[in-house]
């Protein structure tokens, strides 16, 4: 019977000796509970605070983008649009200079590039410029870009387009945003948090020969997976509040640091 909740095992892992027998000799299966809950706790902060900043970055540079798209459609492969033409839609992040983001010019005499801009509008299609930015800034190579034609596209009736439309579709994407950045991180660390110990198991196996203690395979990966819990949490929360130089290596001495302690702690009349 196991002598520690799955939740106490949270902060346990951090010093308990008796925490790492009790998780050799009986928990078996309530690794994988405990893995679930590790996962929901982080992965319900970190999406939190990721959507955070998504929502600011899209308040501060995506709407202003949106609320200058032009009113416009497209029939039968051609484009036309209300404003005068060319049309330009700037873009900036905050700190930096105005850039533009598009050019509508239903002449079709901007050239692919021009301006630096991300995407050109022509009555007939639209090109796409696939620069990096850092090449972009550093202007060292001409712009990389791939063109389209409206007459490529499946659906030859008419398409219309505003401002109004572009954040409605915007704002709904907005609303999906959190539960899509959870469900993706939760997965992402559910498979981290099931794998990596599959190869920490191993290095468990390995302390347990220097200790001289015989532990199974089975028995190293459940304490490779407790073990990790320490430097997941102080890495976690170092992250959250200020840039970490090689988090990962900094995670992985942690990691082993922690699996010698709950292998040692399996030894017969350890202390440490």
């Amino acid at each position: 019977m196991r002598e520690n909740s799955i939740f106490s095992a949270l902060w346990k892992s951090f010093y308990s000796q008796s925490l790492y027998r009790d998780i050799r000799r009986n928990w078996r299966f309530s690794v994988v509970g405990y893995v679930f809950i590790l996962v929901i706790i982080y992965t319900a902060i970190a999406a939190s605070l990721e959507a955070g900043k998504l929502n600011k970055y899209f308040e501060n540079c995506v709407s202003s983008v949106l609320a200058q798209i032009p009113t416009g459609k497209i029939v039968n492969g051609k484009m036309s649009i209300e404003q005068a033409s060319p049309y330009t839609v700037y873009y900036q992040e905050k700190d930096k200079p105005q850039q533009v983001f598009a050019i509508f010019d239903m002449t079709n005499k901007t050239p692919a590039g021009y301006q630096d801009a991300f995407s050109i509008f022509h009555s007939d299609g639209y090109f796409y410029d696939t620069t990096p930015q850092a090449e972009r800034n550093a202007a060292k190579e001409p712009p990389k870009t791939i063109s389209y034609t409206f007459h490529s596209y499946p659906n030859q009736g008419s398409i219309s387009f505003s401002a109004t439309q572009a954040q409605d579709i915007a704002n709904k994407f907005k609303h999906l945003l959190t539960p899509a950045l959870f469900l993706s991180l939760a997965i992402l660390m559910l498979i981290l948090k099931f794998c990596q110990p599959i190869f920490y198991a191993l290095i468990g196996l390995i302390f347990g020969g220097l200790v001289k203690i015989h532990l199974t395979y089975g028995e190293a990966y459940r304490l490779a997976i407790i073990a990790s819990t320490p430097a997941f949490i102080l890495i976690s929360i170092g992250k959250f509040l200020f840039p970490i130089p090689h988090p990962w290596w900094i995670a992985f001495i942690l990691e082993m640091i922690y699996l010698y302690f709950a292998v040692y702690s399996n030894r017969q009349g350890s202390s440490i």
